[in-house]
């Protein structure tokens, strides 16, 4: 455990570490990941209850998350991926995630304007993480309820008239495309755990370093991408979020970038991450989160 005389000194930008103080910066910062590994065609198999897009197999008590507006069902939320717990690496750093279960992850592309509202306790309305204690994936598949088109959220008062071309001429209407994957760790540092410049610079380093070898381990799935496999990486992950904890008690449980190959599209920034608390989540059904979004 850190002290709070070593904390203070880390946290100073121009402070000069002695020669062990690096080491003990670093393995306090470090965040491991886990890439969620698109697999060389959206067919091939992966980790088995695994998949990004395509249509989830809930349990038949939980209806399909919409994000609500005025009081209202707007729209219905967009399905991102489904996890079968069993199936991720452990890794020690966060020891609150059930070694079971199923996760099902939602989000709403209209809600971009709700983006930074960290509340905490309290489901971010642009978002939904399920939670379900058992293997999912014998259920039946269930499809996407019908998304009403832009024009029609317009003259809903949803958003001005003008902004049809501007912010949503690219909005998803359907569900996004099933792309199995499976799972790699991956080394990665909390750059901003101290404001001390040299660690700074280190962490941002050895996530570079950590970041190249991830691909060359990849390297074999990179076969054929100009028929529509997955080429880039980093693209989608559990864990591993490198600029930190919006608030002590937090953590970034999944992370999505804008992805072509499954008409994954965000009006704004690149990454959208999924927040919630350091604590058992394992709780079934709705689980507390919010939203932040990342370049």
């Amino acid at each position: 455990m850190t002290s709070e005389s070593n904390r203070d000194r880390w946290n100073e930008r121009d402070y000069e570490p002695s020669p062990a103080e690096p080491k003990q910066m670093m393995a306090e910062a470090y965040r491991p990941g886990i890439l969620l590994n698109k697999m060389p065609f959206p067919d091939d198999p992966g980790a088995p209850g695994c998949w990004l897009g395509g249509e989830p197999t809930l349990p038949p008590e939980i209806d399909w998350p919409s994000y609500i507006f005025d009081g209202e069902p707007l729209v219905p939320m967009h399905f991102m991926e489904q996890i079968n717990l069993a199936e991720v690496p452990r890794l020690e750093q966060y020891p609150w995630v059930p070694e079971t279960g199923t996760w099902f992850f939602f989000y709403a592309p209209v809600m971009f304007a709700e983006f930074g509202r960290a509340t905490i306790g309290v489901t971010d309305p642009g978002g939904r993480i399920f939670y379900v204690p058992q293997d999912a994936s014998a259920f039946p598949e269930r499809s996407m309820p019908s998304h009403p088109s832009p024009k029609t959220l317009a003259d809903q008062s949803f958003f001005d008239e003008e902004d049809l071309d501007l912010r949503y001429q690219r909005l998803p209407l359907t569900g996004l495309k099933k792309w199995n994957f499976d799972f790699l760790k991956f080394d990665q540092h909390r750059v901003s755990s101290f404001a001390n410049a040299p660690f700074r610079q280190q962490a941002v380093q050895a996530n570079i370093n950590a970041r190249r070898n991830t691909i060359n381990l990849t390297k074999n799935r990179r076969l054929g991408e100009e028929r529509g496999s997955s080429s880039t990486f980093y693209d989608h992950h559990l864990f591993g979020a490198s600029y930190g904890e919006l608030q002590r008690g937090l953590f970034s449980l999944s992370s999505y970038t804008v992805d072509k190959s499954l008409n994954y599209i965000h009006q704004s920034y690149e990454k959208v991450v999924f927040w919630t608390r350091n604590e058992p989540l394992n709780s079934p059904g709705n689980l507390d989160m919010f939203l932040s979004e990342e370049d």
